[in-house]
């Protein structure tokens, strides 16, 4: 799951200056699906780029946009 690789991650993303997320943000998932993928890097690094994938879909893109 994301969420275990992000919070082993936190030491890490701490220290960075800017995370680039790469999608695939969700698996044909919803907005809050990626948001909460999101945030949850924004609790260790409050920069971030997020590039949805093939797999994310239109209205998760145009959420990610707004």
């Amino acid at each position: 799951m994301a969420f275990r690789a992000i919070e082993r991650l936190g030491a890490v993303l701490r220290k960075a200056d800017g995370a680039i997320l790469t999608g695939d943000l969700t698996h044909f998932g919803d907005p809050p699906d990626a948001f909460r993928v999101v945030d949850a890097v924004r609790q260790f690094c409050p920069s971030v780029l997020a590039v949805t994938g093939n797999l994310d879909m239109p209205w998760v893109i145009d959420a990610l946009r707004a």
